[in-house]
């Protein structure tokens, strides 16, 4: 029977587990790891001779079945997310079993509020108001609302305006990835079969009817959407942070985090880029620790008064293991980032050296002259001696990507690197490396971690060895300003206006003393507040400003989501139970078709300004109308009817320039072309509402 002390431990290791945010995605990553190197079963149907096909199969499913079949990694995650069910509410009983007891201990205790760390904010009291006897008092529900409530009305932000699905954004392309899955017997044969996230995704909505995948697929994208704002949660704790301050600093970041006019959340809420994230946050969030317990917050030395004495000894052999026992959790995070999105290693990597940099600067102040000189001396070696791709010197530099000493050229308008830094900062985001400039005066680590990655990155040292990767591997160039997402959004700013704000109410209490007649507090705070709500509700989505709030709010059209083609998915009766062994379909209602589970399509694809080629897109179509009678196959043809189409254009192609604003009414170009040819070649016409279908039967020869 285990000991108080025991389950004590074990509580503490679960408590730490569920809320680290990420330790749990580590068995899921191990597991897919080890299918995906064994070549194990993915789905419940292990189709080894279909896959293998029809020749080969006898020979391939021996070959390749082991004695004993795995069971299907689907199932696995089924059983994972179970036992995580589990252990999740066990982990919040035990929560609500303190907080009341908590409550109870502390009902007639007045209690000081939590100080921010690096000595920045004097602490306050926050004493609790003395409740009589006969009073009614629940204090588990008190406390359980004050904590959930306001993670709650975030999940409701994220639930409510749903999955980002507007018309060709690259949140299709990471849906196909998730429903690909479903096409897939051996974990391996993905198109994008090293990210790990899609199949987790998948899991959630895999076996799952079409007309009900995009309910669970938003609880997915909604849960994600937290994990990764509870990450700069702990962020914002890390660094100082009190309860209220940190949850406002995630407000601000889920209105300012983004790129162009999207919001981070929604845009990436699909893809394997938002786990990545989640990874790199927490392992900054665990380097920051790993610096304090090196060598102590506010020390100004790394060796003791004593070097020789026990005590001494002791503290540093209690630091060395403190610092050891995040070695797990380091290797952990990167094994998830680098399993996601390799661009959260360089974004990690940014974040870590800005860690370094001010916590060298905080055991000695000189050392801001050995870390100039020596990033001088690096970046002028790199460019004397580090090879460098032919693009770098012909079109990067040239062009104005890379200014005179090679560092990106961020700190020049116009340039294209100045005006891809702005797509991810914003105006906003200008606004919080102000704020960050003037934390740096106090060597603050909030300031270096909004600041660092800006200055690395104009830096020959990184710029050029990123380049040289980015060319060899075949990468556009512009993608180098995703590595200002190690930037954490409104971070800076939240501190430096709580700092400000409890200045001024210490000001004005002075002056209140003194005699002195002084503005009062709370209408000076709700003046701060309107001119806060003002520019989120006028500044201007569009570049350069970049305002994410529209995108993080809207609630897209049905026509811009294509919603109507693909209600039309799994409904059986459009075949009219008969086996249909071809469906054609215009390229854009194609691909929704093909992301919903249909199959044997032909011509789907996600096209980007199909504008340039539409006459070629209805030409190839119509020809394969046209060969279905001779081929002797059964097809369906899917014409969608321009009559759906109500938003004019679309805003958020508009806004950020990515698409054209009008495509989704270009993907119904050719209509009547398709109709009048398929009705000269003996197509039958079946009605249906948001479509036209036309269904090819092959005439059989009678014996």
């Amino acid at each position: 029977m285990p000991t108080d002390r025991s389950a004590s431990f074990f509580d503490r290791q679960l408590t730490a587990y569920i809320r680290s945010g990420w330790a749990f995605f580590i068995p899921y990553l191990v597991t897919y790891l080890i299918y995906y190197w064994r070549q194990w079963p993915a789905n419940a149907a292990y189709k080894v001779a279909i896959a293998c096909g029809p020749i080969k199969g006898a020979h391939c499913f021996s070959s390749l079945l082991p004695s004993i079949t795995p069971i299907p990694l689907l199932h696995v995650y089924w059983t994972l997310h179970t036992i995580h069910a589990v252990l999740a509410a066990i982990t919040f009983h035990g929560w609500w079993k303190y907080s009341k007891q908590k409550t109870l201990d502390d009902q007639f205790s007045p209690e000081a509020s939590e100080q921010l760390a690096l000595g920045s904010l004097p602490s306050t009291a926050d004493s609790t108001v003395r409740r009589s006897q006969s009073a009614p008092f629940h204090p588990t529900l008190h406390s359980a609302a004050a904590a959930i409530s306001p993670w709650l009305l975030l999940a409701f932000v994220f639930f409510i305006p749903g999955v980002y699905l507007e018309w060709p954004s690259d949140s299709w392309e990471h849906f196909r990835r998730i429903t690909e899955w479903a096409t897939h017997d051996l974990v391996g044969g993905h198109s994008a079969g090293y990210k790990s996230l899609y199949f987790f995704a998948y899991s959630f909505v895999g076996g799952i009817s079409s007309g009900r995948q995009l309910f669970w697929l938003n609880l997915y994208y909604t849960g994600v959407c937290l994990l990764l704002a509870w990450q700069y949660y702990l962020l914002a704790k890390a660094v100082g942070f009190g309860n209220r301050l940190a949850f406002l600093s995630v407000v601000v970041n889920v209105l300012m985090f983004g790129n162009a006019c999207f919001s981070f959340y929604r845009y990436y809420g699909l893809a394997s880029t938002i786990l990545a994230q989640i990874g790199a946050v927490a392992l900054t969030r665990v380097a920051i620790l790993a610096a304090k317990m090196t060598i102590g917050v506010g020390s100004k030395a790394m060796l003791c008064e004593a070097p020789g004495s026990s005590d001494c000894r002791e503290r540093s052999l209690g630091k060395m293991r403190s610092a050891l026992m995040l070695l797990p959790q380091c290797s952990a995070l990167l094994v998830l980032i680098a399993f996601n999105h390799v661009q959260g290693l360089g974004i990690v990597g940014l974040s870590i050296a800005s860690v370094v940099v001010w916590r060298l600067i905080e055991w000695r102040r000189s050392m801001i002259l050995f870390l100039t000189v020596g990033a001088i001396a690096v970046s002028a070696a790199t460019i004397l001696w580090w090879p460098r791709h032919p693009l770098i010197g012909s079109e990067y530099r040239p062009i104005g990507w890379l200014n005179v000493w090679y560092g990106f050229n961020l700190f020049a308008w116009p340039s294209p690197a100045a005006d891809r830094a702005m797509q991810i900062l914003g105006l906003f985001g200008i606004i919080n490396l102000a704020a960050g400039l003037a934390l740096l005066r106090r060597n603050n680590v909030i300031g270096w971690l909004t600041i660092g990655p800006l200055i690395a990155l104009g830096l020959p040292c990184v710029a050029i060895p990123f380049c040289e990767a980015l060319a060899k591997n075949g990468q556009e160039i512009f993608v180098f300003h995703r590595l200002l997402f190690a930037i954490p959004p409104g971070l800076s700013l939240t501190y430096l206006s709580a700092t400000a704000a409890h200045a001024w109410k210490i000001r004005l209490k002075r002056r209140a003393d003194s005699g002195h007649p002084s503005p009062n507090l709370q209408s000076l705070f709700f003046g701060a507040g309107l001119v806060a709500v003002g520019a989120l509700v006028l500044v201007p989505s569009n570049g350069p400003s970049f305002n994410r709030l529209w995108n993080t709010l809207a609630i897209q059209a049905d026509d811009l989501n294509m919603a109507p083609i693909g209600k039309i998915s799994g409904n059986q009766r459009y075949r009219e139970n008969n086996h249909v062994e071809r469906i054609l379909c215009p390229p854009g209602p194609g691909f929704v078709l093909l992301v919903n589970g249909e199959s044997n399509i032909y011509g789907a694809a996600r096209l980007i300004d199909p504008a340039l080629q539409p006459p070629a897109c209805v030409e190839l179509l119509v020809h394969s109308i046209s060969v279905v009678p001779n081929d002797g196959v059964s097809a369906l043809l899917v014409v969608p009817q321009a009559k759906i189409l109500i938003s004019s254009q679309s805003m958020a192609a508009f806004l950020s320039k990515h698409w054209l604003s009008n495509e989704v009414a270009l993907e119904y170009a050719g209509g009547p072309e398709y109709e009048a040819t398929a009705l000269s070649f003996g197509y039958r016409e079946l009605p249906l509402s948001v479509v036209k279908l036309y269904l090819y039967r092959p005439q059989r020869k009678a014996n």
